[in-house]
Formats: structure tokens, sequence, C-alpha cells
């Protein structure tokens, strides 16, 4: 193990000092450098599940329950599907957008 970690920024951590952070461009550690010394790599970030992937991608919910409650209006909605849209037109014309 080497003495210093890269982070990936502009820092490093002197693994012999509990974590300190050191500046890639201090002399001390251009000094070990200079040395023949190389720092370990820095960690990859962790890899993203499939379900972070996709909700990463997915436009917000509240964009998707509007797109689906604008083309239900237009299908004339019965029952629960009517009660619901009724509540959302009197929310929007009680707080119409600017």
């Amino acid at each position: 193990m080497a003495r210093y970690k890269d982070t990936g920024f502009d820092t490093v951590i002197d693994t012999e000092t509990e974590g300190r952070f050191v500046n890639k461009t201090s002399p001390e550690f251009q000094e070990w450098l200079n040395e023949g010394n190389t720092p370990d790599p820095a960690e990859p970030p962790p890899v993203k599940t499939y379900e972070e992937l996709r909700r990463a991608e997915y436009p917000p919910v509240g964009d998707q329950l509007d797109a689906i409650w604008k083309h239900l209006a237009t299908q004339n909605p019965t029952g629960d599907a009517e009660v619901m849209l009724t509540m959302i037109y009197s929310v929007k014309t009680k707080y119409p957008k600017a």
C-alpha cells in the first residue's frame, strides 16, 4: 500500500496520518512523487443498479401523471376517474399558472 491514495480530485489522502488530505501540488507530495513513488488509484464510483439507471431516465412522476390525466380527460372518464379528474381541475382552477 502506498503512502498516498488518490481521491480522483486535486487532493490525495495520506494513509499514514489517518486520512489527512494533501493537495497534489504541495511540496510534500511532489517530493514523494519525485522519489519515484505512485499513489494508489482512486476507487471507482459504485456501479448503479438497473433500478437506479431506469429511475434516472424517467420523467418526474408528476409529469407522467399530468400526461395520463390530460389524455384521460379526452376519453370521457366515469366513476373514480371522473371524481379524481374533477378534483385535479378544481386545484388547477384554484391555483392557475402565472
